[in-house]
């Protein structure tokens, strides 16, 4: 009875390991199935310098050692990761110095089919996954392993600099505009550099501060998508129409918010970008832009803003 019990935990465990692989630093995670899933989004932390974030099943590892089965590398604004329900702490690493490294290991209670959002070092809330963030788990776990983009900078020998030149595309609906920057090759060596920058628009009166000031910006490559705070914003004075002089006195003001995906901050949007050759697919890219955190959005009623490059 014991060699049988012992045999189906390691057949498993290896059965486990097909999905559980780290992926490596800049790559998706592989999400096999979503009955077994959560997803956890990182609004802010107090963790200086952050460098990883791990999920820990049990007491395996923590962000002081051990060997953490899912581990992510930092990024920029707001971060989403796939983990198991199985994940009980999640661990916000920093990066290590002379005089130590700063850490959070916070306690969660994942839920299938929910995000879970931490926000300043606390879980605030768990919520269903809408139609903008559920990912094609299906087609997910059929895609090929993809470059390490996070590295691409860092060791620039591995990748080819030839034919890698890039040439900004832009375009426009409505209050919503998508700028790309598309590596011609998932070899290349800026490959990192690539991406997605999008702005939202809008006109307001006498006031050259932005009246909005939380718009967050869910993006969608190929049907592989993320999420994250707008981290910049401004405006500036609108032309005036006409040859007439506005007497009213009235100024109107333009005003923007906009976001930087690079996929060296955010490889998720690598997951269908490029063919199994490595050569760049058409870009068809969906954005919706939340306007607060109350659960108002501008996505044309759900159609989202669509764009092809």
């Amino acid at each position: 009875m014991k060699k049988t019990l012992l045999i189906t935990v390691a057949l498993l465990l290896g059965a486990a390991s097909v999905h559980a692989a780290d992926p490596g630093a800049g790559q998706a995670w592989r999400v096999p199935s979503p009955e077994l899933y959560a997803r956890v989004r990182i609004e802010s932390t107090s963790v200086r310098w952050l460098a990883q974030v791990i999920g820990i099943e049990a007491d395996e590892a923590s962000c002081l050692g051990g060997n953490p089965r899912y581990r992510f590398p930092a990024g920029t604004g707001v971060m989403e990761f796939d983990l198991p329900v199985s994940v009980t702490q999640i661990g916000l690493c920093g990066q290590a110095t002379a005089i130590g490294m700063d850490y959070k290991h916070i306690p969660v209670r994942l839920e299938a089919g929910k995000t879970t959002v931490i926000r300043n070092d606390e879980v605030v809330r768990a919520q269903q996954l809408s139609r903008f963030s559920v990912p094609d788990y299906e087609h997910l776990t059929k895609t090929r392993p993809l470059p390490d983009a996070a590295a691409a900078d860092k060791s620039a020998s591995r990748y080819d600099t030839s034919g890698c030149s890039v040439q900004t595309k832009r375009q426009q609906k409505g209050p919503v505009a998508a700028l790309v920057t598309p590596v011609s090759r998932n070899n290349c060596w800026n490959l990192g550099d690539g991406g997605v920058f999008v702005e939202y628009h809008w006109t307001q009166l006498n006031n050259s501060i932005p009246d909005k000031t939380n718009i967050g910006f869910w993006v969608s490559l190929n049907n592989s998508a993320q999420y994250q705070k707008a981290s910049a914003y401004s405006c500036k004075a609108a032309p005036q129409a006409g040859y007439s002089p506005d007497t009213s006195g009235n100024i109107h003001y333009v005003c923007a918010a906009s976001a930087p995906f690079q996929f060296r901050s955010y490889p998720r949007l690598l997951d269908f970008a490029y063919d199994q050759s490595g050569g760049r697919n058409v870009w068809n890219i969906q954005v919706a832009v939340s306007l607060d955190d109350a659960g108002n959005w501008d996505s044309l009623n759900g159609s989202n803003y669509f764009f092809s490059f």
